[in-house]
């Protein structure tokens, strides 16, 4: 029994250093404790069916393969004051991947934001627990050399897209839109925060959202001071090794998913440097609601939501109203803007980490279904990729932006193509 356990125990140790742990792990912990207590052939034969019944309770998905032309390159961009970026921009090199969790200090947000959403998971089963992160890898060309602008299509000029995350997620969470974006030649920014999860005990719902705020500000001068920099031309050419590249900064557009998205509505509504689109993927609006009530983002809108947050993280104004309002106050672009959602789809789907870990994010209670998590993923790229490409770039007769109708009718003949896909619902505004 001890040469039993003690060679269990080293199969554990090479395997935490070589791959890391599931929350399965403590099911064959104790199925090999058990197993190693007892001769009895029916318990040991039960415990062998459920360690095996685990590895495919708990599937871990590939990322979505790319439908542009190139591949995503991958360079990290440090500004003043601790500003990292993620870049990802269109490559035809192949190098080597990079790391999915940027910083043990990155990581530790979600967990603060587990325990901050009512999650009783001590610090030391999160750690073990989900350590296989750690040994995830982006599916990304690390470095490698920037297409050249004679392979664009539509410009010369490579267009930019702004990406800010959601609360305690970071700048690496959404490569499977930041891929896909790059891969049909954007170059994309995205902007990682670093911010307090916790709220202040004993306050009212004002002063609660009067400290989110004060976070949505602080994003947005980190925003701002990317585009500051891009804006240089001298510093993109040094970014990217003197390859020639010229951003089209007539085209910049701005990306956020949850606490993101509102930092990301209220930055377009402060810069006009931010003129291309602007998509928001579930905004949680309730405390940027008063500062940005009956003011226009005057550029083609794009909201896909979820029930996740229609009643609003502190309880508030309801969120959905909030949304049908932000886009209602669009008027000149409101042909050019929708809200919408996909049936069933959960705040967190539209992150990478329901590839990842979709069954521990159920028990976490965050998600309620892992069946189609590759397919919300999928259509959310497509629409959001049609979206950039059709409003950025087409016209209608007139010579005015197309209209959203051409994004809708595009897209829903593409989602036909998708197996498990689920039903887009277009809000009626």
């Amino acid at each position: 029994m001890q040469s039993s356990l003690m060679f269990f125990g080293i199969i554990l140790i090479i395997k935490h250093f070589q791959e890391g742990f599931r929350l399965n792990i403590f099911l064959f912990i104790l199925s090999q404790a058990i197993f190693a207590l007892t001769g009895n052939i029916f318990i040991r034969l039960t415990l062998m069916i459920l360690s095996i019944f685990s590895v495919h309770y708990f599937p871990m998905y590939r990322f979505p393969d790319t439908m542009g032309m190139f591949f995503a390159g991958f360079k990290l961009l440090k500004l003043r004051n601790n500003i990292e970026c993620s870049v990802y921009y269109p490559t035809t090199t192949l190098t080597d991947p990079v790391d999915y969790i940027p910083s043990k200090r990155a990581w530790l947000r979600f967990h603060r934001y587990l325990r901050f959403s009512g999650s009783k998971l001590p610090s030391w089963i999160f750690h073990l627990g989900l350590s296989f992160l750690n040994y995830v890898q982006l599916p990304v060309q690390f470095e490698s050399p920037i297409i050249s602008k004679e392979h664009l299509t539509h410009v010369r000029k490579f267009p930019v897209i702004v990406v800010s995350h959601g609360m305690a997620c970071n700048r690496n969470l959404y490569t499977t839109f930041a891929r896909e974006w790059a891969s049909h030649g954007y170059i994309v920014f995205s902007v990682d925060h670093e911010e307090s999860i916790d709220l202040p005990t004993g306050s009212s719902t004002k002063e609660l959202n009067a400290f989110r705020f004060t976070q949505v500000k602080q994003r947005k001068e980190a925003i701002l001071r990317l585009l500051d920099y891009i804006s240089n031309p001298e510093n993109i050419q040094d970014f990217f090794d003197n390859s020639g590249v010229e951003l089209d900064l007539s085209r910049v557009s701005v990306v956020g998913q949850s606490f993101g998205g509102a930092a990301a509505a209220y930055t377009a509504m402060a810069d006009k440097r931010i003129n291309g689109v602007c998509i928001l993927l579930d905004p949680d609006l309730e405390s940027v609601y008063e500062e940005m009530k009956g003011k226009s983002v005057n550029m083609p809108l794009l909201i896909i939501r979820t029930q996740s947050l229609d009643a609003g993280i502190l309880r508030g104004k309801d969120n959905k109203e909030m949304i049908f309002e932000l886009v209602t106050n669009n008027r000149e672009k409101l042909k050019q803007s929708m809200s919408c959602s996909f049936d069933k789809a959960s705040h967190i789907s539209q992150t990478d980490l329901v590839l990842h870990m979709p069954r521990e994010i159920m028990m976490f209670n965050m998600m309620k279904d892992v069946n189609a998590v590759e397919d919300f993923l999928i259509l959310n790229n497509k629409l959001t990729t049609y979206f950039l490409d059709i409003m950025l770039y087409e016209k209608d007769p007139s010579g005015g932006f197309a209209s959203i109708d051409t994004v809708i009718r595009k897209f829903l003949t593409y989602a036909k193509k998708v197996p498990r896909g689920t039903k887009l619902i277009v809000d009626k505004i």
